[in-house]
Formats: structure tokens, C-alpha cells, sequence
């Protein structure tokens, strides 16, 4: 009778992130990939590498650490509560309480280096075990971490005859660079070639991101290995739990960093001409997410821009009860993004029963659950004119009620 295959979770991202006090979408699965692997018991070993140094971390340690750092989250951070609270007060809400109130968030989880004692024991036991001819083994990466450095994966292959299994999220910085960080691109394709050169399996998050990858893959005349799909879900409460937030004033809500590929430029010259035409009349917009780079003119509207001033919000890191309920709240979400690797807000916001107003995109059109406006990324006046139009439907509809 064959063996198990033992899985081996790459955890170094995971411990690098540690002390985080708010998610990303990576953050966000590799936590669920963690404890996945903790379901396996004695199947599964934790890994982590930096630099030149590898090393394995005791099972119980990744344990606790994946508990605190799911309750930290849920905590959400001092400062995402505040926001929470200007944002309310900002719209003129009574929040409900579980939006941003909690206990005080718990301390960073902690687990051993790779120079500590039991490190080092388990990495003797683990390299020992692994190294067997008779072992089947799997590794498994969610996060791109190391997957530029060269042979790494292939290292493996030959070092324990390992099954290579990774997690792609999206080749955005290969086939956009220009809204990518400088040195971002070279770095991804490295990562692209590395994963295409040794992967036994690869999963994306949509159909969108599956077919960007083979066209890759051709293009570099690198093989493509199996390849499933597995889309994200989402992390905010269960809609039917969700109390959207009742705010004095309409308002229109963004999700996402503010960065050059997500188009808040398109939205704020939008509300600037909403501001001209309605006056004290216009709804307001809150953008749900940290600022982010290569961005200096759309800081520039949000910090000097008078016409704005009043009427757009900025709510960094929010608690998930927050942003779900002023999701819910909202009359439309917005995402004029010009590319995406899967779009977790339009998913969510349907979910919550909120309109959507996003980019004609592929993946959108993928992972949609509902019929959506869908408007060119560039065409700022079909962009007015939607928003003008679903705000208008909604004011007549509170006209009606009242």
C-alpha cells in the first residue's frame, strides 16, 4: 500500500506577515491554506525560507499563531476602528455597534526562527523524513513568495522528487507594468517562469486569469501544467447578519488601494462634476482602502480639490463588519479598475444586494452572480451618467417610501 503524500506548505510569507493588522487578499488565503494543512495532522509539515536559510516550524506553533492572527483581524486594528467611526459620522449614521467596536486587538502570534533549538529539530526530523526515496511529497506555495529565485522550485523537485503545487494569482505586473511598481514586471515574469518551468499543478482564482496564463505561457514557449480553477471567497459576515449602514446622506462606495490600476482618477473628475451640477445635493463617495503609490494627482484632487471637499471620504483599513455594512448601504458599488486578477468586491457586493457599477472586464463578467453595469474603464461621461442615473432612481424610491 502507497503512502500518504506529506505536504509541505511554504509558510514563509505567512511569518513574515505576522504582526499585520489588516488582511490583504493573499493574507487572506494563505491563512485559509494554513489551516487546510492543519486539517492533515501528521500529513502536513510548515516550511519557511529566508534568504539562503531554510527551516520547519512545529505544527502547534503554526497552529496558534493562524488563531491569533485570525482573531487579530476580526479585532480589526485601533486605527480601522476609528476610521469606522469618522466614516459614520461623516454620512451621518448611527453605526451599529458591531461595525467597529471590539476588544482591544490581541498581540502579534510569534513561532520560531530558524536558529532557535526547536527549528532546528524539526528540520533535521522533517529533511530526514523528506529526503526518503519512498516518500511521496507535495509542495504547496499560495503567496508567488521565492518563486522568482532561480532554481528554487526545481530544487526541490530534485531534493525531494516533490510534487509542486502553486497558487497564481494574477500576472497583472507582466501584462500591465506601467501600474506596477518599478522592478515589479521583471520580478513576476521570473516568477512566472520559474512556476511554468517546474509546477506539476497550478490553480488561479478565475477562468480570466487561467486563460491570461496559457496565453504566458505561449508566448515564452513554456509548457503549461495542469491547470484547475479556484475562486476566492469572501471574508466579510454573512449578509443576512449584515445591518446596512443608515446614512443621513446617499452615498457610492469603492473597495480597493488607491493605486494608478484601480481608476480612482476616473471617479473623483465624476464627482467633481457632480459636485458643480448638484451642489449640496451631491452624494457623497467613500473610498474603502489605503492610499497606495504612483498616484501623486489623485492625492493631489483628494487633499486640494475644493469642489471635493465634503463630499468624498477616505476609510482605510475598516473591520470587515464595517465594510460589509457600508457596502450594504450604499447605492452602488464602483470599480473602474482597468485590470484585475478577480474582483472580490463586485462578488461581495451582490452578495450584500448592492447595485454594481464596474469596468468591462472579463473576470467581472466571470465572477458577476448578477447582471451589472459594465462601462469602458475609460469613458468618464458613460461613468457620470450611470452614476447620475442610479441615484436618481434611488432618490425617487425614497420619495416614494417616505
Amino acid at each position: 500500500m502507497s503512502k500518504a503524500p506529506i505536504l509541505v506548505l511554504d509558510v514563509s510569507r505567512f511569518v513574515s506577515r505576522l504582526e499585520r493588522t489588516a488582511p490583504t487578499g493573499i493574507d487572506r488565503v494563505e491563512l485559509e491554506a494554513v489551516e487546510a494543512a492543519l486539517t492533515l495532522g501528521d500529513e502536513a509539515r510548515f516550511m519557511a525560507t529566508r534568504g539562503r536559510r531554510s527551516w520547519f516550524i512545529a505544527r502547534e506553533q503554526i497552529r496558534d499563531a493562524a488563531t491569533a492572527l485570525k482573531a487579530r483581524w476580526a479585532a480589526g486594528t485601533e486605527e480601522g476602528r476609528a476610521a469606522a467611526g469618522r466614516l459614520y459620522q461623516f454620512l451621518g449614521s448611527g453605526a451599529p455597534a458591531a461595525a467597529f467596536e471590539g476588544t482591544a486587538r490581541p498581540p502579534a502570534p510569534r513561532v520560531d526562527g530558524p536558529r532557535s533549538a526547536s527549528a532546528i529539530l524539526q528540520s533535521r526530523r522533517a529533511e530526514a523524513e523528506l529526503s526518503k526515496p519512498e516518500q511521496p511529497v507535495t509542495y504547496r506555495n499560495v503567496s508567488h513568495h521565492h518563486l522568482d529565485k532561480d532554481g528554487f522550485l526545481s530544487g526541490l523537485k530534485e531534493r525531494w522528487a516533490a510534487r509542486i503545487e502553486i497558487y497564481w494569482h494574477d500576472a497583472i505586473p507582466i501584462l500591465w507594468p506601467e501600474y506596477s511598481k518599478e522592478g515589479d514586471a521583471e520580478k513576476h515574469l521570473r516568477r512566472l517562469k520559474g512556476m511554468l518551468g517546474s509546477a506539476d499543478l497550478i490553480e488561479v482564482n478565475s477562468c480570466a486569469t487561467r486563460d491570461e496564463l496559457a496565453g504566458l505561457a505561449q508566448r515564452f514557449g513554456l509548457p503549461l501544467p495542469e491547470t484547475v480553477v479556484s475562486p476566492l471567497r469572501s471574508h466579510l459576515p454573512e449578509p443576512g447578519t449584515v445591518e446596512p449602514a443608515k446614512a443621513s446622506r446617499p452615498y457610492f462606495v469603492t473597495v480597493g488601494t488607491i493605486e494608478p490600476r484601480k481608476n480612482h482618477r476616473l471617479l473623483l473628475e465624476v464627482w467633481r462634476e457632480l459636485a458643480r451640477s448638484l451642489g449640496e445635493r451631491t452624494p457623497a463617495l467613500v473610498i474603502a482602502g489605503r492610499r497606495g503609490w504612483m498616484n501623486s494627482d489623485t492625492f493631489a484632487l483628494l487633499d486640494r480639490c475644493p469642489l471635493l471637499s465634503g463630499h468624498v471620504h477616505e476609510a482605510p483599513d475598516l473591520p470587515d463588519a464595517a465594510l460589509a455594512s457600508v457596502i450594504a448601504g450604499a447605492e452602488a458599488l464602483l470599480m473602474p479598475s482597468f485590470a484585475e486578477g478577480f474582483g472580490l468586491p463586485v462578488v461581495e457586493a451582490q452578495a450584500l444586494g448592492t447595485h454594481v457599477i464596474a469596468s468591462d472586464l472579463p473576470v467581472f463578467r466571470e465572477v458577476a452572480t448578477a447582471e451589472f453595469d459594465a462601462v469602458s474603464p475609460l469613458a468618464g461621461d458613460v461613468w457620470l451618467q450611470r452614476i447620475r442615473s442610479v441615484h436618481e432612481k434611488a432618490t425617487a424610491a425614497r420619495q416614494d417610501r417616505s
